[in-house]
């Protein structure tokens, strides 16, 4: 989880940087277990 925050924050701290910018983009993506053992 802290290596997704961290991007965040990256993501974040580029657009803030760009004074350029004339375009808004969303971005969404979702993370979730496919295998292994389930906790208990």
């Amino acid at each position: 989880m802290e290596r997704i925050n961290a991007f965040r924050k990256e993501i974040a701290l580029i657009a803030e940087e760009d004074e350029g910018s004339d375009k808004v983009f969303q971005m969404e993506f979702a993370l979730f277990q496919v295998g292994g053992k389930a906790d208990k």
